[in-house]
């Protein structure tokens, strides 16, 4: 055992000695017994085939491999005989009748063991090679289908099976649900780490948990254990295989190996845990589960159908028309009538082309169609290729257009959908018509003769649009209307939610809430030196776990979240330094919600270049260092010791020690943790776990020398070590939690001066400080670039803040864990603007700017200078260019165009357009560049995408989306329109905007200057994700509210994931004379 002690003498004399005793338990084991155990009456003696084992038999090759040798076996044997009772103090050992009966392979698999089992009476031994991976290996082979422990744990919170992170023990999984059988491995466990078990139940609980890769399909039903038949426990850790067989639709046989042991259930079963069961206890709980943001809705919607060819006949059967309601749109398709689609009727019907069954118009015959369907479908199902099936009712479907709607053929159309699912794939349509209308009959009888159901452009995948077969259709007068579905916010999504805690203790107990008093507040509501903050993002620190588990004190409780970043809704009169719609970070208090409020003095206008994530992971670490550090005056060489060094502060400590060039030594407790100190330049690292082992790896690397400050942030026998450390002119900074001494206790104790830093305490004090001499210096630091965001682990606050704060809790973390939280929209309703006056403003602003341009004559001199360039190069281009030798179609019609341009009587060059007008520079650089390397790009040596994006690059094209006296021209009627609507809008009212093929964005960057502060969303949308990465970095700065789509505007925006009605404005500047419906 190592410890440090201190004695400060009254005159000044400082004695520290370091004291060693050693124990018993300390004496280094043998390598091939490493694990002395028992098994039943025998003594049992067991070695990993790793580490020193290996190490020590490495160099005994056999034809290139490893072979533990005979002497390696008599070696062993001495060691398990000394070790036992008999031999107990004896350094010889006897051994008679010895046979070795075959070598033994040693591989440093995760589970291969040497095991030594000396008898009860100790009158024989014997030697093994144990190995758990064969089993594993035989049913590892026999799971072809792999899956991610992400993607499993996803699923257990889909059905409400939340498991904390100590309780995620899968690592991964294969299974093969044709055998039933599943395997997964698990984390691994040290023996440390066992928390006084011998088997911990997280890891026979993952196990279990394993079950889940047995299930065919998703289920959306949580299910519990039940029973067990037999179960043979043993203790384990490490690395550890699950191992699972089925053995009927609930039970399972379940082995979990490590070590050369097992722990097997079985006959193990769970069972359904009931809705009713469920939902009473978690109304006793007062719990709700969270809704989610967003919800699927199906609508219908008009397309047009597939172009069918108006002279195809079919040869139908018409079954149960007995009013002759579509007998005469049908006509001579009709082969033969039936009146119940008898299985008698439908053989004597002979080869079809199709089937059509139409309801009857009373409710009571309505069940006779069901069977007529049900026999109708077995024989389709019958015969080697199934023919076209059409069930046909009458107004049964609410389609917008028309208000009336039935239910008495439902039924019908609800078998046909059953039949479907049960048989997907098979020709059956539902057509719900209007028996009234003879369009829509019509429309039906053009489908029968097509032989399929077909939308126009239901298909789309990129830039490729195309026809979609669709199973149901919907025929309104003389409109074809097929299901979409949209996505819809759900109530949930339009109200403001906080993160609560009630009662303290336990994480179990945060839940989400409605939080009303935000949700609608607006700029009159705002107190002068307030704003209000739709946050994004929120730092989680761990004063805040103390918080949820009560061990604050009570004047500090019911704060969760301190550190936030998000966008200025509204702001105080006072408030000058931060405006409406800014991306803002700083502190508020209990801003774990969606929008909160609070003094704008602690709130700065966050640079473009950092995310919301990245700026709170600074607010309370790089604030809280940078106020030790001012405080402390530490510069040069001095000796800085800073605890934790791998958390938040740490890190931030360490970058700022290296700023100010100081000998920086820090504490962390896994070694992955000490890792990360080394690589980020910390070379003088010790133990956060154990204060003495802590104490003498300090004292040793210090070399006799003292610390000049310490920056500490653990408890108990740390606070005293460190003190021990420190030199009587060092400073101590204190910025823990919990057990941390008095002023007065350090003050009666050494002399060195201490102090508590606690900006939640320090801040409410004094704003003014906090906001001019720490956070302004944090906020200009990062605009310059000598600060930057820690790392950081994110989690989502609708599903996975519990699991923030038992990740934070555990110290398993690395940098700053961040809690995001999804931007919730309002809720939607109508832009009122005018049109009328709109479009006067529109036409006045283009007289005006049209009048501009003719007062400028040389431009449109210039342009008739450029064309005769142009048609000159044309000319010099095709001169000598053989046509046959172009390769593709396309090119070849390219050509012909050209050819058909006469060149010009007076060539031009591009020097003289320029000489005209230099406002032209735009087209002449794109122009002059694709015109000289016409003929290399028709013969296919030059790609065109290279002559406009070179090597990728925006540079040459963007200019004549922004500088172009045509490019200009438009977009300036654009942002007079927008002005126009902006300053119509009433107060509080923000913009949902759209903009179809943004492209390289030149309309953005003249209209985004506009939105900034009235815009809650703009999207920005094109066919092409290079448009939509460049534009991502290019518009950085309005990351706060812009979303980057894919969009193909000749497709259903339905299908694409853009709801009906959900942008206020839409922007398409130089797009839609291109599209082909336009």
């Amino acid at each position: 055992m190592y410890g440090a002690v201190s004695s400060f003498g009254y005159s000044g004399t400082i004695v520290h000695a370091v004291l060693s005793q050693r124990f018993s338990w300390q004496d280094e084991l043998h390598p091939l017994a490493q694990q002395p155990g028992r098994a039943g009456e025998a003594h049992l003696f067991r070695s990993p085939a790793r580490g020193r084992l290996v190490a020590l038999m490495a160099d005994h090759v056999v034809q290139g491999r490893v072979i533990f040798p005979a002497a390696g076996y008599l070696e062993l044997a001495r060691a398990a005989c000394q070790a036992s009772t008999l031999y107990a103090g004896s350094r010889a050992c006897h051994l008679r009748r010895v046979l070795f009966m075959q070598p033994c392979v040693v591989e440093p698999a995760a589970d291969q063991h040497i095991e030594c089992e000396v008898s009860g009476a100790l009158d024989s031994l014997e030697i093994r090679s144990g190995a758990g991976a064969a089993l594993a290996e035989r049913m590892r082979a026999c799971c072809p289908h792999a899956a991610d422990a992400a993607r499993i744990y996803g699923d257990f919170r889909a059905v409400g099976l939340e498991y904390g992170r100590a309780f995620q023990t899968l690592a991964q999984g294969w299974a093969s649900a044709l055998s039933g059988t599943a395997i997964a491995s698990l984390r691994p466990r040290r023996k440390a780490c066992l928390e006084g078990t011998l088997l911990h139940p997280a890891d026979l609980d993952g196990a279990l948990q394993a079950s889940i890769l047995m299930e065919r399909e998703r289920s959306s039903e949580t299910r519990l254990p039940f029973s067990v038949a037999e179960a043979a426990l043993s203790g384990l850790h490490g690395n550890m295989v699950a191992m699972l067989s089925r053995r009927g639709a609930s039970t399972a046989d379940v082995v979990l190996s490590g070590l050369g042991k097992a722990t097997r259930l079985d006959h193990f079963e769970s069972r359904v845990l009931k809705k009713g069961a469920a939902g009473k206890a978690a109304s006793a709980a007062g719990k709700a589960a969270p809704a989610a943001d967003w919800s699927y809705a199906c609508e219908w919607a008009p397309v047009a159908s597939a172009a069918a060819d108006p002279s195809q006949e079919a040869r139908v059967l018409l079954v149960g028309d007995r009013r002759g309601t579509l007998a005469a749109a049908l006509g001579r398709s009709i082969a033969r009538r039936a009146e119940s689609g008898s299985a008698s009727e439908l053989r004597e019907a002979g080869a079809l082309d199709g089937v059509v069954l139409v309801a009857p118009p009373r409710a009571a015959a309505a069940l006779g169609s069901i069977a007529s369907a049900l026999t109708i479908v077995q024989w389709q199902m019958d015969l080697p290729a199934a023919v076209p099936v059409w069930v046909c009712t009458h107004l049964t479907q609410p389609v917008a257009s028309v208000r009336r709607s039935s239910s008495e053929h439902a039924g019908l159309w609800g078998f046909a959908r059953a039949c479907l699912q049960e048989a997907a794939g098979l020709p059956l349509y539902n057509l719900d018509l209007d028996f009234g209308c003879a369009q829509s009959l019509r429309g039906a009888a053009e489908l029968v003769r097509s032989r399929a159901l077909a939308s126009e452009d239901g298909f789309v995948h990129g830039l490729r649009v195309g026809p979609a077969a669709e199973n149901e259709a919907a025929l309104r007068g003389g409109s074809m209307h097929v299901r979409r579905l949209t996505l819809r916010r759900s109530p949930a999504a339009l109200q403001s939610i906080v993160l609560t805690c009630e009662p303290r203790g336990s994480f179990a107990n945060l839940k989400l809430e409605p939080r009303g008093d935000h949700s609608s507040r607006d700029g009159n509501e705002v107190a002068p030196t307030e704003v209000s903050i739709a946050v994004h993002a929120v730092g989680l620190n761990f004063r805040d776990v103390l918080d949820a588990l009560g061990e604050l004190p009570s004047e500090y409780l019911g704060t969760l979240g301190s550190d936030c970043a998000g966008m200025v809704e509204h702001a105080g009169s006072q408030v000058a330094h931060i405006a409406q719609r800014d991306a803002c970070f700083g502190q508020a208090k209990n801003c774990l919600a969606s929008h909160v409020c609070c003094d704008g003095r602690l709130q700065v206008r966050k640079p473009s270049a950092v995310s919301f994530e990245a700026a709170t992971t600074l607010i309370s670490t790089w604030c809280t260092v940078h106020v030790a550090f001012v405080r402390s005056r530490l510069v040069g060489s001095r000796r800085l010791l800073v605890h934790a060094t791998a958390g938040g502060v740490g890190l931030a400590a360490s970058e700022y020690a290296a700023w100010l060039r100081l000998r920086l030594f820090g504490t962390a407790g896994a070694p992955r943790k000490h890792h990360l100190l080394r690589c980020c330049g910390v070379r003088s690292t010790a133990s956060s776990r154990q204060a003495a082992s802590c104490g003498h790896s300090l004292a040793s690397q210090l070399g006799g020398r003292r610390l000049d400050g310490v920056l500490n942030s653990l408890s108990a026998d740390f606070i005293s070590t460190s003190f021990a450390l420190l030199a009587p002119a060092g400073r101590f900074e204190e910025i823990g939690k919990r057990s941390v001494w008095s002023v007065a206790r350090a003050a009666a104790a050494v002399p060195s001066a201490y102090s508590v830093l606690d900006m939640a305490l320090d801040v409410p004090a004094d704003p003014d400080w906090y906001s001019a001499e720490v956070l302004q210096v944090l906020a200009r630091r990062l605009e310059a670039v000598v600060v930057h965001g820690l790392p950081l682990r994110s989690f989502g606050i609708e599903r996975e803040a519990r699991d923030a704060f038992r990740f934070l809790s555990g110290g398993a973390n690395l940098g700053k864990v961040v809690i995001t939280i999804p931007v919730r929209l309002g809720a939607p309703s109508s832009l009122a603007v005018a049109f009328a006056p709109l479009c006067e403003l529109l036409d006045a602003h283009v007289s005006d700017a049209v009048r501009a341009l003719e007062e400028l004559p040389q431009v449109t001199d210039a342009h008739e200078v450029l064309e005769r360039a142009v048609r000159h190069d044309i000319a010099r281009a095709l001169s000598g260019l053989d046509p046959s030798a172009i390769p593709k179609w396309h090119h070849r019609l390219l050509h012909e165009w050209c050819a058909a341009i006469e060149p010009p009587t007076e060539p031009a060059s591009y020097e003289d357009v320029l000489a005209v007008s230099p406002r032209l520079w735009p087209e002449v650089g794109v122009t002059q560049r694709c015109a000289s390397q016409l003929a290399a790009a028709l013969l296919g040596t030059v790609a065109y995408q290279e002559l406009l994006f070179p090597g990728g690059s925006m540079e040459l094209t963007l200019p004549v989306y922004e500088d172009a006296v045509n490019a200009r021209f438009y977009n300036e009627c654009v942002v007079a329109a927008v002005d126009s609507i902006i300053a119509s809008l009433p107060a509080g009212r923000f913009l949902s905007v759209v903009e179809v093929g943004a492209g390289t964005g030149g309309t953005a960057s003249s209209v985004l200057p506009r939105l900034r502060r009235v815009c809650e969303q703009y999207m920005f949308t094109d066919v092409s994700e290079v448009f939509l990465n460049q534009a991502q970095r290019r518009f950085a700065e309005y990351a706060g509210f812009m979303r980057f789509e894919l969009l193909n505007i000749d497709a259903d925006s339905r299908l694409q994931g853009f709801a009906s009605g959900s942008f206020d404005l839409a922007i398409a500047t130089n797009v839609l004379h291109a599209n082909y419906a336009s």
